[in-house]
């Protein structure tokens, strides 16, 4: 029973080190799907000149609709079609784990996104889209060892623990 409850005990980090890794995954996926989205809002304008209500609805992603954004965006869309993108990213970003810049760089987008002529916001998709690509190809960069990092502290401290309580 002593053995069961040590290893129980020593499986606790391990696992944590593994869900971290896997939490900084699926953070990495979620600003992929956030760079998915500003290209299709971009598209949207570019060819179809189309509303924001029809460019919010004619959108799907699984993690952004998981998450929440993307209902959120479509509610607070038929309240207020111009604040709605502004809103929906405010209450959103503290959950994807975004750098300063980028969390920053997102609001200013959304600030303006229907406020000023097409080619302006074909200007600040264009901004926005340049500061996520690059937010996603330094996480793609990083991803592989801050997860192997993770997954070695959590084994490392299960085995300190299960040698500390033996």
């Amino acid at each position: 029973m002593r053995a069961l409850g040590l290893f129980l005990l020593a499986l606790i980090p391990a696992l944590t080190g593994f869900f971290r890794g896997e939490r900084l995954r699926r953070e990495e996926r979620t600003l992929e799907a956030v760079l998915s989205f500003l290209r299709h809002i971009r598209f949207q304008i570019e060819v179809f000149s189309r509303e924001q209500e029809k460019i919010f609805t004619s959108f799907e992603n699984p993690l952004l609709e998981k998450s929440g954004f993307l209902p959120r965006l479509r509610e607070l869309t038929e309240k207020d079609p111009c604040g709605a993108l502004k809103y929906a990213l405010a209450e959103s970003l503290s959950e994807w784990k975004m750098g300063i810049n980028e969390e920053k760089g997102l609001l200013d987008f959304a600030e303006s996104f229907g406020s000023i002529s097409r080619e302006r916001q074909l200007e600040e998709c264009d901004r926005a889209i340049s500061l996520i690509s690059e937010a996603v190809g330094a996480r793609k960069k990083d991803l592989p060892a801050q997860i192997k990092l993770a997954r070695m502290i959590g084994a490392a401290a299960g085995l300190g623990m299960l040698i500390l309580l033996l």
